[in-house]
C-alpha cells in the first residue's frame, strides 16, 4: 500500500483525483488523444499547418505530463525512503 492510500481500518477514503499520479496521467492521456485524432491526416499527407500545430501542442502536453509523472514518482519514492 502506498502512503497516499489510507489504511483499510482508518475509515478514510482518498479520491482518485487526490493521488500523486492523477493529473500527470490525465495530461499524458489528453496529449495522446489529441495526437491520435490528428494521426490519420498527418500520415496520409492531407494535413495543413494547423493540423501539425495541434499535434505539436498535443505532443507538448504529453511530454509535460510524462515529465510531471516522473518527477512526482521520484518525489514519492524519496518520501517513502525518508519515512522508513
Amino acid at each position: 500500500m502506498s502512503p497516499d492510500e489510507p489504511s483499510p481500518d482508518s475509515g478514510e477514503q482518498t479520491s482518485t483525483t487526490q493521488k500523486w499520479w492523477f493529473s500527470s496521467m490525465l495530461q499524458v492521456v489528453a496529449g495522446g488523444a489529441v495526437i491520435a485524432f490528428q494521426w490519420e491526416l498527418l500520415t496520409t499527407g492531407q494535413a495543413n499547418w494547423l493540423n501539425w500545430a495541434v499535434a505539436a501542442l498535443g505532443l507538448a502536453v504529453l511530454v509535460l505530463g510524462a515529465w510531471g509523472w516522473f518527477s512526482n514518482w521520484r518525489r514519492q519514492q524519496m518520501e517513502q525512503e525518508n519515512n522508513r
